[in-house]
């Protein structure tokens, strides 16, 4: 039987209108009902996810993968399995390097979303997680400042040609994965949905052939190729699709209900 059922939220559990299918809501509150934790794994901070928690019906004492796993909370935030944070020198390096190569940077402390500057989709960022932004000097940050993570966030072509300058050193020091076609994200190296989970697995005890994950990014590779069944949506990109065990329909068409009611549910 399976224990924890891990999905992405945006393009996987998510309508393109932010919103949770009654068919997808009713399967996952069915799966908690026979006790299988449902847990949300998302690049969002746990204050960015509470209507979908409270949606779910995602209990107090249930857990959440935030901020693309630097850390995995409790959902009443009193206890973390799993806390993996960059600092204030991992900002000066990504700061120095994004005004040198024009580019849009935000980042997330203890205090929220932070930036020296408002831009088109640091604004989206802020509205998606209903919060407010934090207008900071990057030059402020003391060096062992604990950060969650650091975002370049800009046109999705530019960005993709803003990767290509990138020094080689850039791919040692950080976990770099895009999370939408404008956002580019920096963890610790040790920050991955994926090692998140396995944490988050062996504190309740359960083996990672007892895992569900559902996906359609990059940021959600290792996580589906590694867990018990992992799940493609019909819409996920083709790298995705090709280590995946099953590759379900897409997120409009209840991707989530049509893979439980085949795996969990065992209904025709």
């Amino acid at each position: 039987m399976y224990k924890i059922i891990a999905l992405d939220m945006d393009e996987t559990l998510l309508q393109p209108n932010k919103t949770i299918s009654k068919e997808d809501k009713e399967a996952l509150i069915k799966a908690q009902q026979m006790g299988i934790y449902v847990v949300l794994a998302t690049g969002r901070p746990i204050f960015g996810i509470r209507k979908y928690i409270d949606e779910l019906q995602i209990p107090d004492k249930g857990y959440a993968i935030c901020f693309n796993g630097a850390e995995v909370t409790t959902i009443d935030t009193k206890e973390r399995i799993y806390n993996e944070k960059l600092n204030g020198d991992d900002l000066h390096y990504l700061a120095d390097l994004s005004k040198k190569l024009n580019v849009n940077m935000h980042g997330f402390d203890k205090n929220g979303c932070f930036s020296e500057r408002m831009s088109k989709y640091t604004e989206l960022e802020i509205t998606l997680n209903h919060i407010d932004l934090n207008y900071v000097k990057y030059s402020d940050f003391d060096k062992d400042h604990e950060i969650i993570k650091l975002m370049y966030v800009d046109e999705p072509d530019y960005l993709d040609s803003v990767i290509e300058e990138f020094p080689e050193d850039i791919y040692k020091r950080f976990n770099i994965v895009k999370s939408a076609p404008f956002f580019l994200e920096f963890l610790k190296p040790t920050a991955d949905k994926w090692y998140a989970l396995e944490a988050l697995a062996k504190h309740l005890g359960v083996k990672n052939e007892e895992i569900i994950t559902f996906g359609d990014e990059k940021n959600d590779y290792l996580m589906v190729k590694n867990a018990g069944l992992g799940i493609a949506m019909g819409n996920a990109i083709k790298e995705l699709k090709d280590v995946a065990k099953f590759i379900t329909v897409k997120n409009t068409e209840n991707g989530i209900a049509y893979a439980l009611n085949k795996f969990v549910f065992n209904e025709k």
